[in-house]
């Protein structure tokens, strides 16, 4: 196989360096989910004064913290489907199923986009009593982990049309 089809290009460092600030961000959000718990907890079992903002905060973060991780999970091919399936097919084969797979997640993925910048738009104004935010801003991260999970997919999507160009030029089946 030809060694280029392996080489990391431009794009794959970017999405490499998404990914690694994918990663701080999630382990900030575990950090601040952690320690909304333990406040929720002491306020509401020690102090016998539960407080709203607590649990709305922890739940914003879960939101955040699953939406974000399912776009590393993307990148790192860990996703359910893919590696259900990805083990069944190699060779040629399992670079045009990963493709396949890439292409659907591609057009899923601009589906939930697009809807979720439309209940951005009008939720906006809405403001969340229990911590005076903008709804708007919890669901922010739809159309973001969304874009990610697209970026990733078209990574995998080019890395495995290099594969398969590879396996042609170099005869290998496996």
């Amino acid at each position: 196989m030809n060694d280029d089809a392996l080489t990391p290009n431009a794009f794959n460092r970017f999405c490499a360096r998404c990914s690694g600030v994918l990663g701080w961000i999630g382990g900030i959000i575990i950090v601040v989910l952690t320690v909304t718990i333990c406040i929720q907890v002491f306020y509401r079992y020690i102090l016998n004064d539960p407080q709203a903002w607590s649990e709305l905060l922890a739940q914003f973060s879960f939101i955040w913290l699953t939406l974000l991780g399912a776009a590393m999970a993307t990148r790192s091919g860990d996703n359910l489907t893919v590696t259900f399936l990805y083990g069944r097919f190699t060779g040629l084969a399992g670079n045009v199923l990963r493709i396949l797979l890439d292409a659907t997640v591609i057009l899923v993925s601009y589906f939930w986009l697009w809807s979720s910048v439309l209940q951005i738009r009008s939720t906006w104004n809405t403001i969340e009593a229990g911590i005076n935010i903008r709804l708007g801003m919890v669901y922010l991260v739809f159309p973001v982990a969304f874009a990610l999970i697209a970026l990733f997919s078209v990574e995998d999507m080019m890395n495995q049309f290099r594969l398969a160009k590879g396996r042609k030029k170099g005869g290998a089946s496996t």
